[in-house]
């Protein structure tokens, strides 16, 4: 399984879109078949991948099901819900601009970041700069702004200076 893992993401380095769906198609079936379909392991790899390169051929509709589908897994599973699905959906809401829904998204993760322990400073930095873009394009609320300090002392310096 880790052989088709690593072969999808090659694929997606190499903007081999179709080809990563393809592997990641083949080890999804595969799980399902030892795991179930509807086992909380599935979701924070393998259907956030297929997701990707769904979202990545221009086929959102599709990646927004199967991230809804990785999100229902992931609901059903011992708390707490896994952070990269419902980053991967903020990110489709991003890129379909859907400010809102990305907002609400975002949000949740930094919450799951922060409850962490111990804490992700850098990858709490990365979704702190991603909201306060997010809400940067609301209208900058001035929750941005508090999103921006936070990203500052987080140490992650690409984001907008408002």
């Amino acid at each position: 399984m880790s052989a088709l893992q690593t072969l999808s993401d090659v694929y997606l380095a190499q903007s081999r879109y179709a080809d990563a769906e393809a592997v990641v198609t083949r080890a999804l079936t595969v799980q399902e078949n030892l795991l179930g379909s509807a086992d909380p392991r599935l979701a924070p790899s393998l259907l956030i991948k297929l997701a990707r390169a769904q979202r990545l051929q221009g086929r959102d509709a599709d990646a927004e099901r199967t991230l809804g589908r990785a999100l229902r897994i992931a609901q059903s599973a011992a708390p707490p819900i896994a952070p990269s699905v419902l980053r991967e959906m903020a990110e489709l809401r991003r890129v379909r601009e859907r400010w809102a829904d990305a907002e609400f998204y975002y949000r949740q993760v930094v919450v799951l970041f922060e409850a962490r322990e111990p804490p992700e400073p850098v990858e709490l930095a990365s979704v702190l700069a991603s909201l306060a873009d997010i809400v940067r394009r609301q209208g900058g609320r001035p929750g941005g702004h508090a999103a921006a300090r936070a990203c500052r002392r987080a140490g992650l310096d690409a984001i907008p200076a408002w």
